[in-house]
């Protein structure tokens, strides 16, 4: 009983796992839709969402033996989501930028499994919540008129903390509740060109990886066309492929997520 029930658990959490775990610094390539060259300070704030479908492989909690792969499109994680907020800044200086992110996310889910035997139906609700904040500097080792090439050196932080409750009586020598918490950190390298077309388009390409993290490997690559609305707003729309395979602690997160994304920035 106890193996399956574990088994059972695993699989109603795996939906929830798989939006939150990392949706952060796709931002980072959209929010400059500017040129580096200029001799002001230049803050542009970016409000931002992306809708990744997901492929992975997922052991969210070590104390379930269990690692199940999964293929969800984004409309069908959605509707768990119960709060969500993601935001991004940026902070030049002629060559010099600094970038950060903050992205929070919050999911349910809520269910019944069978116990083995046909013994009962129990409830059970599933809560996965997630931060991510990242950091980077950058300089422009190619300043044009038209293109610039920044490459960006920073950190990137996940914490996930993930929480399973059921319906079983409490006499039951099965816990009840389930837990865990778990912060990983990498340093990340990467570069970003920026191409001004016109005078109300532009461009960006951006990749980025991980150098010898907590995470056994994650990089991502990330295009996005913005279009000047008015003399301070922006707006953007890309793609973005993000992958992450974190084996630490008995936990396994190997992640492929692709998906449209879209922000809307304002520049002081």
């Amino acid at each position: 009983m106890g193996l399956s029930w574990l088994t059972s658990q695993g699989r109603f959490f795996l939906l929830l796992s798989s939006f939150l775990v990392t949706s952060s610094g796709f931002a980072q390539s959209l929010n400059d839709a500017s040129t580096a060259e200029t001799e002001q300070w230049r803050l542009q704030i970016m409000p931002y969402a992306w809708l990744p479908s997901v492929q992975s492989q997922l052991k969210p909690l070590a104390s379930v033996p269990y690692t199940a792969q999964v293929k969800q499109p984004f409309h069908k994680v959605f509707k768990n989501l119960r709060l969500a907020a993601f935001v991004n800044a940026s902070l030049r200086y002629n060559r010099f930028v600094l970038l950060t992110d903050y992205s929070y996310a919050s999911l349910t889910q809520s269910g019944a499994i069978d116990l083995p035997l046909g013994l009962a139906t129990v409830p059970v609700k599933a809560k996965l919540r997630q931060s991510i904040f990242s950091f980077s500097a950058g300089y422009t080792f190619y300043p044009h008129e038209h293109h610039t090439l920044d490459v960006l050196a920073g950190l990137r932080t996940w914490h996930i903390k993930a929480d399973i409750q059921t319906g079983l009586p409490a006499a039951l020598p099965i816990p009840n509740q389930y837990g865990s918490s778990t912060r990983i950190t990498d340093p990340i390298i990467g570069v970003r060109l920026f191409s001004n077309w016109s005078e109300r388009w532009s461009t960006v390409l951006h990749a980025d990886l991980d150098v010898a993290g907590q995470s056994h490997h994650t990089w991502q690559v990330q295009a996005a066309v913005s279009y000047r609305l008015t003399t301070n707003w922006y707006g953007s729309v890309g793609y973005r492929y993000l992958k992450l395979d974190y084996q630490r602690h008995n936990k396994r997160l190997d992640l492929h997520m692709r998906g449209s994304i879209l922000g809307l920035s304002y520049v002081f």
